[in-house]
């Protein structure tokens, strides 16, 4: 099980089951999880190497080779963590998000187009 933290700093358990979308493009995850009746939750997970959270375009595997073989475990547990943040979506945000995320650029105008609801402020960044 695992814990992410809204911005009010209250927590949310969740298990990846859960989920309904994950990129996995850049370093850490970022996932739209169902939370039931309550709505949808974007999770997402940064990388801390040595402390230092790492950027984007940084990857662990890439910064500390060692660290990657099964022998490295106890090293790679004291070095690398993962902290989860979360933030609250309406059906129509974790929707948006996901069409967005997961399809090629040339389809999302298209889609949003195809949306019930504010489409056409949501595609030009008002929502």
């Amino acid at each position: 099980m695992n814990t992410a933290t809204f911005a009010d700093g209250t927590e949310f358990r969740f298990d990846r089951l859960g989920g309904v979308e994950r990129n996995e493009a850049l370093p850490g995850a970022i996932e739209v999880l169902h939370r039931d009746a309550k709505g949808y939750v974007l999770v997402r997970t940064f990388v801390y190497l040595d402390g230092r959270r790492l950027g984007p375009e940084e990857d662990w595997h890439d910064l500390t080779p060692e660290l990657a073989p099964i022998a490295a475990r106890k090293e790679r547990d004291r070095r690398i963590k993962d902290a989860h943040h979360a933030q609250r979506l309406s059906l129509h945000d974790a929707v948006l998000w996901c069409v967005r995320v997961c399809l090629p650029p040339e389809l999302v105008g298209y889609v949003l187009d195809c949306l019930p609801g504010p489409a056409d402020v949501a595609r030009h960044g008002g929502d």
